[in-house]
């Protein structure tokens, strides 16, 4: 699976869907996003269908984040949940507007 993105707003939000494992494997693909990004526009990363996140994903959202510059950066993911710990855990909250969603 991996990581797959659309946008919308004539490419000013882009959203990103992250499953099963986010970490140093994503790496190339996630940055390639990023580089084919406009700079400004907004990101909704949806974690919802993420298992693990490791220290290398953090450091990915920290790119994506600086990209976004000024604009919104929303981060989702399921509660309670291996990616809730890693994002609290990290105090990204603080850093990224956090939704956490019950499970289906």
């Amino acid at each position: 699976m991996g990581i797959t993105s659309r946008t919308e707003n004539q490419g000013r939000t882009i959203f990103i869907n992250v499953t099963e494992r986010f970490d140093f494997n994503q790496h190339a693909v996630f940055r390639k996003l990023l580089n084919d990004a406009k700079d400004g526009c907004e990101f909704v990363v949806d974690l919802t269908a993420a298992e693990y996140m490791d220290s290398s994903a953090l450091g990915l959202l920290l790119l994506l984040r600086k990209k976004a510059g000024n604009n919104r950066v929303e981060l989702r993911y399921v509660k309670p949940s291996a990616i809730e710990k890693v994002v609290s855990a990290s105090n990204f909250s603080r850093l990224f507007d956090c939704k956490a969603v019950s499970p289906l």
